[in-house]
C-alpha cells in the first residue's frame, strides 16, 4: 500500500508536471546510447518489458553525496529534506542507516520501485521494490533489514490489523498480501502478484526485460542516466487509462472528451524519463517526452514552432507568484481545433459542417477568423499565476480561504489589425447591453472578458491584473529584473518553445490542498536560509525524439509529487 501511494502519485501527476533538458550531439548521443545498452547495471534488468513505471535511486549514498555538494544539506533528516528529496527514498535511507547491515554493502545497493499490471483492465496495480546488494551475503541482511522497514512504515498508518510474520509474508494491508523474495544478490518486496512477475523473468535467456525495451534505452541515454534518481513512464502502457476514462463517460461528455483526446493526442506519447540530481544548489532534473512524429496533434505542433524571444517575463508584474510560456504555431493551432472540436460545434449550431459555421460568422464579424484576427497574433502565449489573496466581500461575515488569479497574455505581431478586429467582436457579442464601467482607457470589453494591447502583448484578464501589467511593463518593475528569474537564465543559450518561472514562496500555495502543507511551509522557512534557487524554473525545447530540456528548484517535480501525496507522519520520521 506504501509504494501504491507513492507510485501511483508519480503515474498521476508526472503527465502534468512535465520539465526538460538536453545538449549532446547527435554522435555523442549515440555513442552514450551504445554503452548504456551493453552495461546497464540497472534494476530495469529485473523487470517485465510492459512495467507500468519505473524509479531507480543510483544509490542511496550517492544521494546522500549529492545532497552535500548541494549546498550545506548535510542530512536528509529534518525539513529540508522533506522539501528537496523523495520523502520514500529519505525514509529508506534513514532507515537502512540505523539497521544492523554493513553499510559499505549498503552504499553499493542500487534500489529499483516499479509499478507492475495491464491499466486496459480494471485489475488492481502490483508494486515492487528491488534491492541489487551486489553480493548474495548481503542480500541476506538487506532482506531482514527492508523487511524491517517495510513494517515500520505499514504499521505507521495506523492499520491495526499490520502483522509481521518474517521474510516470506510480511503484512496484510486492506486484504493485499505482501512478500519478499531472495535471489543471488537480488531482494525483491512488495505485493505477490508483482514480486511473481519479478521472479518468473529469472533464469529466462532472452526474457523481454525493462532494460532491454528500445524506448527505455533511447530516454535513458538521451539524459545520460543514471543520475540520482531516474524515472521511467511507458507512454503506451499508460494510455489505456484514456480508453477507460472513454467508456466511462456518458452522453455528450462522451463526445468532448474524445475530441479533447484526440486534440492533445496522448496516443503519440511514447514515454516520459524524468533523470534528477541535486546540483547547483537545489534539484535539477532533466526530463524527455517521446513522441511518435507521425501523429497529427497537439503535442506535435508544439514541436516545430518559433522559438520564444524571452519577452513576457518583462511584462509579469514582480508581485505575481510566476507565469508559463508557450510558444505555438497559430495557424496549425487553429487548424488542429476546427478539424477536432469542429463537427461538435456546427452539430450544435445546426450547421452542416465546421467551415459552414466558420463562413457564417465571418459574415456576420465583417472580417476573416484566419487572415482577420489570428494573422494579426504572434506565436506566444502566457498563463500568469497571481499572488495569494483573501478576497472578502461584505455579504461574507468570515474571510474566505486565500485564491490566486490567473490571467493571460498573448504575443501581438499586428496591433492595428488585432485593434479592429477585436472592435468588431465587441460589436456584435455586446449589442443591447450596458458598457461595463471596470473597463476604461484602453480596456475593451466583450461579453465580460476585460483586454487590452500592451506594448508586444494582449492581456486578457481583471482590470486590475491588466493594470499591473501595465505598470510591469512601464516601469521595469517585472519578473525580467528579478535576481531569481536572472539566476534561472543563467548558462541558457539554446532555444525556447517553452519557458516558465515561479517564485520559491509558490510551492507553498501549490501544495494548500494537501496534508503535506504543513511541512512544505517549514521546509519554505528552512530552505530561505540555504544556498537554493530563489524559484522554479522550467526551459523546454524540442528535440528529434519529442520534447526535452531543464527544470531547476529547490523541491524538484519528484519530490513536490510525493510530498504532496505522502501521508504526512511518513516524511521525515
Amino acid at each position: 500500500m506504501l509504494l501504491r501511494r507513492l507510485s501511483i502519485s508519480l503515474l498521476s501527476l508526472l503527465l502534468i508536471f512535465i520539465s526538460f533538458d538536453g545538449k549532446a550531439q547527435q554522435r555523442g548521443r549515440a555513442r552514450t546510447q551504445t554503452r548504456t545498452q551493453t552495461s546497464i547495471p540497472t534494476t530495469a534488468r529485473l523487470l517485465p518489458a510492459d512495467a507500468v513505471m519505473f524509479s531507480e535511486v543510483e544509490s542511496l549514498a550517492a544521494i546522500a553525496d549529492d545532497l552535500e555538494k548541494a549546498g550545506g544539506l548535510r542530512t536528509l533528516s529534518g525539513p529540508p529534506a522533506k522539501l528537496i528529496t523523495l520523502a520514500f527514498i529519505g525514509d529508506l535511507q534513514r532507515f537502512l542507516a540505523g539497521a544492523p547491515i554493513d553499510q559499505a554493502a549498503l552504499a553499493r545497493t542500487r534500489f529499483g520501485i516499479a509499478l507492475l499490471g495491464d491499466l486496459s483492465r480494471e485489475t488492481r496495480l502490483s508494486n515492487v521494490l528491488i534491492a541489487d546488494a551486489q553480493s548474495s551475503a548481503a542480500a541476506v541482511e538487506m532482506e531482514k533489514a527492508l523487511t524491517g522497514f517495510w513494517s515500520k512504515n505499514v504499521a505507521a498508518l495506523g492499520d491495526p490489523r499490520v502483522e509481521v510474520r518474517g521474510a516470506a509474508t510480511i503484512s496484510s494491508y486492506n486484504g493485499d498480501s505482501v512478500r519478499s523474495a531472495r535471489f543471488g544478490s537480488v531482494v525483491a518486496i512488495g505485493d505477490s502478484s508483482g514480486v511473481d512477475q519479478v521472479l518468473a523473468l529469472q533464469g529466462k535467456t532472452g526474457a523481454a526485460t525493462l532494460a532491454k525495451a528500445a524506448d527505455f534505452n533511447t530516454a535513458r541515454a538521451r539524459l545520460n542516466a543514471p543520475r540520482s534518481v531516474f524515472t521511467f513512464i511507458n507512454g503506451p502502457k499508460v494510455t489505456p487509462l484514456i480508453d477507460r476514462a472513454l467508456r466511462n463517460a456518458k452522453g455528450q461528455y462522451a463526445s468532448i472528451l474524445q475530441s479533447a483526446i484526440q486534440f492533445v493526442g496522448f496516443q503519440a506519447l511514447k514515454g516520459l524519463a524524468i533523470s534528477s540530481a541535486f546540483e547547483r544548489g537545489g534539484v535539477t532534473e532533466r526530463s524527455l517526452v517521446l513522441i511518435n512524429r507521425n501523429a497529427g496533434t497537439l503535442l506535435n505542433i508544439l514541436l516545430s514552432p518559433q522559438p520564444l524571444n524571452l519577452k513576457a517575463a518583462g511584462y509579469v508584474p514582480q508581485s505575481a507568484a510566476g507565469y508559463f510560456s508557450l510558444s505555438v504555431d497559430t495557424m496549425r493551432l487553429w487548424d488542429s481545433l476546427l478539424k477536432t472540436f469542429g463537427p461538435l460545434i456546427a452539430l450544435q449550431l445546426g450547421m452542416l459542417s465546421p467551415e459552414a459555421a466558420v463562413v457564417h460568422y465571418e459574415k456576420q464579424l465583417g472580417f476573416k477568423f484566419k487572415e482577420g484576427l489570428l494573422a494579426s497574433l504572434g506565436g506566444e502565449m502566457v498563463l500568469i499565476v497571481g499572488p495569494l489573496e483573501v478576497k472578502q466581500t461584505a455579504a461574507q461575515p468570515t474571510p474566505p480561504a486565500p485564491s490566486r488569479s490567473y490571467y493571460g497574455l498573448i504575443s501581438v505581431k499586428n496591433p492595428e489589425m488585432l485593434k479592429n478586429a477585436l472592435n468588431r467582436l465587441r460589436a456584435y457579442f455586446n449589442k443591447g447591453e450596458q458598457a461595463n464601467e471596470q473597463a476604461g482607457g484602453d480596456i475593451i470589453e466583450i461579453r465580460g472578458a476585460l483586454m487590452a494591447i500592451v506594448g508586444d502583448f494582449l492581456v486578457i484578464g481583471a482590470k486590475n491584473n491588466i493594470e499591473a501589467v501595465i505598470e510591469a511593463h512601464r516601469s521595469g518593475q517585472s519578473v525580467a529584473s528579478s535576481a531569481g528569474f536572472k539566476q534561472s537564465l543563467q548558462g541558457q543559450n539554446a532555444q525556447l518553445v517553452a519557458q516558465s518561472y515561479f517564485d520559491r514562496s509558490v510551492a507553498a500555495g501549490m501544495l494548500a490542498s494537501t496534508g503535506a502543507q504543513t511541512g512544505v511551509n517549514g521546509a519554505i522557512s528552512s530552505a530561505n536560509s540555504l544556498d537554493v534557487p530563489a524559484g522554479l524554473a522550467l526551459q523546454v525545447r524540442p528535440d528529434e525524439l519529442g520534447l526535452l530540456g531543464e527544470s531547476l528548484s529547490p523541491v524538484g517535480l519528484v519530490g513536490m509529487i510525493i510530498l504532496s501525496s505522502a501521508p504526512d507522519q511518513l516524511i521525515g520520521k
